[in-house]
């Protein structure tokens, strides 16, 4: 091997490995600045849902009936109407048994 041939490979060899070298700083570079913009957009979506879980825990206690609380107050507007349709069906059967009485021969005002 001709002596003058071994430090020009040795030169080159240097020079490919620095080339390689920097192309796989330049793509590791490029890779953490990709994972870095894509952290962010993370971050801010986490952050909206953050807001929003704020926003619906605060509005909870307005919005929100209990279950419990329903069937109560949902039995206790029925037995109200239940109430008020017993009262109606017995006026409309007094005024029913009046007219009944008007047209068999009149009503005596007494």
């Amino acid at each position: 091997m001709n002596p003058a041939v071994g430090p020009v490979i040795s030169q080159i060899d240097t020079f490919a490995f620095s080339i390689i070298l920097m192309v796989c700083s330049a793509l590791i570079s490029a890779l953490l600045t990709m994972i870095c913009f894509w952290l962010k957009g993370l971050r801010h979506r986490m952050d909206k849902h953050e807001n929003s879980l704020y926003r619906l825990k605060e509005n909870l206690p307005i919005e929100y009936v209990r279950r419990d609380d329903w069937v109560r107050w949902s039995l206790k507007i029925e037995k109200k109407i239940e109430g008020v349709e017993n009262k109606i069906d017995k006026k409309t059967d007094d005024l029913s048994k009046l007219i009944q009485k008007f047209f068999k021969g009149g009503i005596n005002e007494s």
